[in-house]
């Protein structure tokens, strides 16, 4: 996930096409990859009945927000110019990563209401 911030980036200093689109390529793999690990933590977080139910949430409000996204980046592109609207893009975007993967369990999906277990 961290390679999407340095392909805003790649934006704002207008590097060549074939190094965006490695980018790009890249971070579809990594977008595919948080896939697989927010649902298996949702299956382990969240009980069987209400999976469904949650993960719907979850998906309305994320497709929600994106258009009110979309707006927003447009206007700011407009009043402040493309290259500050994509570097804070690719600031937001790094700490949104980084934030959650410093809290302890996250990056070996750990159950903070089981015990570890001996590997």
């Amino acid at each position: 996930m961290l390679v999407y911030p340095l392909v805003l980036l790649g934006l704002a200093a207008t590097v060549p096409a074939w190094l965006l689109l490695t980018g790009y390529a890249a971070t579809g793999v990594g977008f595919m990859l948080l896939g697989v690990y927010w649902y298996t933590a949702l299956q382990r977080a969240v009980p069987q009945g209400l999976l469904s139910v949650v993960i719907s949430i979850d998906e309305a409000g994320s497709f929600a927000l994106e258009p009110v996204g979309y707006a927003l980046a447009g206007a700011l592109a407009q009043t402040l110019g493309p290259r500050p609207v994509l570097v804070g893009a690719a600031v937001v975007g790094l700490v949104t990563t980084l934030v959650p993967v410093a809290v302890p369990g996250v990056s070996r999906l750990a159950d903070p209401r089981r015990p570890a277990t001996a590997c």
